[in-house]
């Protein structure tokens, strides 16, 4: 039988099937119960919710021990939803199709794609800040319910009642006095100022044996094959206007999390007249202008390949670096790339073209910051125009002559001394 999980992978589908092969007749047939029940609550939702109806019927369902209520994650790229039987048994319909709504959510709101934190604190504070953005955004509506919490949690340390016995056992805003339907990591800010006062003990709530996070966050991490496919999948929701229930804030929020950080052709469309090669090429495409046919005629090359520059220094943190891997992505759609990474130098020696969309990619330096190098590196290769992606924290850099910059500075970054070039600011996350 699968262990525990204290990781924050989800098993591949072959260990899954041994496991179940293993168990007892008694966990099969709870298996069989739980199956029956979400083929009737998502049938169900093709008539109320047929959002949810239509995200479902794409994930693979897999039941485990290995956690106590349910996870959805990614292996490879296969998005699965996994569940305690016991669990799902002890839930209301009602209960199920919110818990549904909830899993949904992260997926479509791309959670489940961003790489969650070494550190298991931090990883805390960014799981709890998912499902405060998502329960404020999702709440209970007609035909749906808040699981409830079975008996009363009591702290330890103080002996102040965290949860009451039947009432909602999710996190909710108004739980810690927080405003309704920000971002996630306007959430995590908020958390780590209250933790930071004594406000907020998160492991209060776990040893009380209540812990308000109802799902599991595994499986989670950089997936951009998992993203593109998301985003097929909601703008053909959109598409058909498949929303149901579904409020307008939340809707929106859906469509805005499907869009890229930065408008590429927007900005491209401004550079184009600037970016294209002077260097001509013959083709039978058209005829020379002197001797006509049959002799080949001549066209520029094409668009110049831009230089995209990822900041890895120590003050990057890991969802900006995922947010950088698929920017990269986003502008690889519709313009060529060559990208380098840097810190206080260059820390790859060789520019990697990125003609495929990769879904990982091994982030090295780690060090101080400084951008010259790449400035000096783009100007030596005759790079028309360099992408920097970066928090901005560092000195005013020189820049080479005849080099266009663009800064694409991560949210809250600092851009007062980036004088030359133009400044992009991406923002938040939902």
């Amino acid at each position: 039988m699968l262990e525990k999980n204290e990781s924050n992978e989800l098993p591949a589908l072959e260990e899954w099937t041994k496991a179940l092969e293993q168990m007892g007749q008694e966990f099969r047939d709870a298996v069989t119960l739980a199956n029956k029940r979400f083929d009737w609550v998502i049938s169900f939702m093709a008539m109320t919710d047929r959002y949810n109806f239509e995200i479902l019927g794409r994930m693979v369902r897999n039941p485990t021990l290995q956690i106590d209520t349910v996870a959805v994650g990614c292996v490879g790229i296969q998005i699965q939803l996994v569940y305690n039987p016991i669990f799902v048994k002890a839930l209301s319909d009602e209960e199920l199709r919110w818990v549904l709504t909830h899993e949904v959510a992260h997926v479509v709101l791309h959670h489940i794609t961003h790489r969650l934190p070494t550190d298991k604190k931090e990883r805390k504070i960014t799981n709890w800040a998912a499902d405060l953005a998502i329960n404020s955004l999702f709440q209970q509506y007609a035909g749906t319910a808040y699981p409830k919490a079975k008996e009363t949690a009591v702290s330890k340390k103080s002996g102040k009642i965290l949860t009451m016995a039947g009432e909602p056992w999710v996190l909710l805003p108004s739980n810690f006095g927080y405003p309704e339907k920000r971002s996630m990591e306007e959430y995590e800010q908020l958390l780590r100022i209250d933790i930071a006062s004594g406000k907020v003990d998160m492991d209060d709530y776990a040893e009380s044996g209540n812990d308000p996070q109802l799902d599991w966050h595994v499986g989670w991490g950089t997936n951009s094959a998992v993203s593109e496919q998301v985003r097929q999948w909601v703008q053909g929701i959109q598409s058909k206007s498949s929303w149901g229930n579904l409020g307008a804030d939340a809707v929106q929020t859906i469509l805005q999390a499907q869009k890229s950080e930065v408008p590429w052709n927007k900005i491209l469309r401004h550079y184009y007249g600037l970016m294209m090669s002077k260097t001509k090429v013959s083709t039978f495409k058209r005829p020379s202008r002197r001797m006509w046919y049959p002799w080949a005629g001549k066209r520029f090359e094409g668009v110049d390949r831009k230089l995209v520059a990822i900041d890895t220094s120590g003050s990057i943190i890991e969802k900006d670096l995922d947010k950088f891997l698929a920017e990269t992505n986003a502008l690889a759609q519709v313009q060529p790339v060559d990208v380098i990474t840097w810190d206080a130098g260059l820390t790859i020696t060789k520019v990697i073209p990125w003609n495929k969309r990769p879904s990982k990619f091994d982030f090295r330096g780690r060090g101080g910051t400084n951008p010259q190098p790449v400035l000096d590196f783009a100007a030596k290769n005759h790079y028309k125009e360099v992408i920097m992606l970066t928090d901005g924290e560092f000195s005013k850099p020189k820049n080479p002559p005849r080099l266009q910059v663009l800064w694409v500075i991560t949210p809250g970054g600092e851009i007062q001394h980036l004088s030359k070039g133009r400044v992009v600011a991406m923002k938040q996350m939902a």
